[in-house]
């Protein structure tokens, strides 16, 4: 055998070095497969879409997959069969059935209602409308349409009836699965109204699909950031980075949006930051930027009394097991 040249030796040891030195390089994140989150369509979600659009979750070191869908109950679902790690959004009668049963967990906050601040709205159609529904007082013997039973908008009308003192029973509940769904209804005068977040509601109250007649503004928490019981066990170190850019676009949404007295690049980061909402929720920047945005709490902290009172009116609906432990839901050591 002839003896291999010296230089050959050399280029081949050269050439490992460097393919080791560039091994070493690449961050720990990105041999690990990104984290599936799943988040609503709407400008609520927006934290999440900003943390994702400024990078923050590559900062944290870790890869992030968002997917979006259409109705609060299928992110919780989706998350307890696995095709998710993280959900982010509303607080429903199926979600706390699942947490009841030790399959999901919340771990931080997203948006809430907060006096001051618009977050959802009572639309009407323009045939009730006309008919002299101009306000949540009047909902006794009307219809309205809602995702499914149990979610944040069957809540929102059992908040309502106790306000303004008219029976829950009195209002027709049409479950139509969906936010698209709902909007086509009330386009359709299909349904007398409906609970919409404002990123819905403005551009169909603008495109005379209905009438926006109420805010609401009682503080409660709506949607919450959320994983499961296999997840939180298997990989919680990237849990543990995601809410740590998860928080960084809390933080950055805050600043901007929910501040009296925002920063000075407040003006500059908007509208980067609508660009980013629009680009998941495919609202045009213009339609957003006539928004006020909801409340979020700057650390992502969770109203956890609120939490609580959720699962007691669920159960008083018959909605909820009488054994679910609302202190079992949440998991804050994230």
């Amino acid at each position: 055998m002839k003896p291999i040249p010296t230089g050959y030796v050399r280029a081949l040891v050269r050439t490992l070095l460097s393919a080791a030195a560039l091994a070493l390089s690449v961050p720990a994140s990105a041999a690990e497969p990104p984290l599936q989150v799943g988040a609503a369509k709407l400008a609520s979600s927006a934290s999440l879409f900003i943390a994702k659009e400024e990078g923050f979750f590559d900062q944290a070191g870790v890869p992030v997959d968002l997917k979006l869908f259409d109705a609060a109950q299928t992110i919780a679902v989706a998350v307890v069969s696995g095709d998710l790690d993280i959900g982010v959004g509303g607080l429903t009668a199926g979600f706390y059935s699942l947490a009841g049963k030790g399959a999901l967990k919340i771990i931080g906050a997203s948006t809430r209602e907060e006096p001051g601040y618009k977050m959802n709205a009572l639309v009407v159609s323009n045939k009730a409308f006309k008919e002299g529904l101009t306000g949540p007082e009047k909902l006794s013997g009307r219809s309205l349409a809602i995702t499914q039973v149990g979610s944040t908008q069957h809540y929102v009308v059992g908040m309502l009836s106790e306000k303004y003192q008219f029976p829950m029973k009195s209002v027709r509940l049409i479950p139509v699965q969906s936010l698209s769904n709902i909007s086509s209804t009330l386009r359709g005068n299909g349904a007398d109204a409906a609970i919409l977040g404002g990123s819905v509601a403005v551009p169909l109250a603008a495109t005379n699909g209905g009438h926006i007649v109420a805010w609401l503004d009682a503080p409660w928490q709506v949607n919450v950031v959320f994983s499961g019981a296999k997840q939180l066990e298997q990989k919680r170190d990237a849990l543990k980075r995601f809410m740590v850019g998860y928080r960084k676009g809390v933080q950055a949404y805050y600043d901007v949006f929910v501040s009296r007295t925002p920063p000075a690049d407040a003006a500059a980061r908007r509208e980067r930051y609508l660009r980013a909402v629009s680009k998941y929720t495919s609202v045009p920047v213009a339609d957003l930027a006539k928004l006020d945005m909801p409340y979020i709490d700057p650390n992502a902290h969770v109203l956890s009394a609120d939490v609580a009172r959720q699962v007691e009116w669920h159960k008083q609906q018959g909605l909820l097991d009488k054994n679910v432990d609302a202190r079992q839901i949440l998991n804050e050591s994230f």
